[in-house]
């Protein structure tokens, strides 16, 4: 259906970053499409070592008339919405706010909408919605499409979601090694 051609990424991307673009076997059939995937840096000078990392994304990566962009980012937008921590960890530069709009800009992305949260402090004390999707759908498309974003509640999900009980998330088992509750694109 679809030749996928890894696109090649910057060394500091690597562990950071995958993008595949899809183009169809038939001339004609589907449109070409790109997908990324991230996982942005955290850590030490966290917001400097992101804004480098968007540029090596900007240089990589060809802007495309369907591209799909996901991951977790390791910020928040919007502090007040997207995260019950108190923290100071999800205040954003001038800069990087600056870098982000650029790259949402060069790529016509928007965000598909979510309220939910996806990163649960495992001490269940905050939450924060780290992973997102964003796509370069037009608005004709997401009239059309309707994408939402699911959260499944999959067995082998490091963290369970007990919506139906009014209860915090969970870890599923001692040895869970993520604290984010995985993303799903619907249509």
């Amino acid at each position: 259906y679809y030749n996928m051609d890894q696109i090649s990424m910057h060394n500091d991307l690597d562990g950071y970053a995958v993008g595949v673009t899809f183009t169809p076997l038939v001339e004609g059939g589907d449109p070409p499409f790109t997908v990324l995937n991230t996982y942005l840096y955290t850590g030490p000078n966290h917001l400097k070592v992101k804004e480098g990392q968007l540029r090596h994304l900007l240089k990589a990566v060809q802007p495309a008339r369907y591209l799909f962009l996901g991951g977790d980012f390791n910020f928040v937008e919007d502090i007040d919405k997207d995260t019950t921590s108190a923290s100071n960890a999800y205040s954003l530069t001038d800069g990087f706010n600056k870098a982000w709009e650029h790259f949402k800009e060069h790529f016509s992305l928007s965000e598909i909408p979510s309220d939910d949260h996806t990163r649960y402090d495992p001490n269940g004390k905050s939450s924060a919605r780290l992973d997102r999707i964003y796509t370069s759908f037009n608005e004709v498309d997401l009239a059309l499409l309707e994408p939402a974003i699911l959260l499944p509640n999959v067995s082998h999900s490091t963290l369970h979601v007990t919506a139906h009980t009014g209860k915090r998330p969970r870890m599923a088992n001692e040895n869970s090694h993520s604290d984010h509750i995985p993303i799903h694109l619907a249509y």
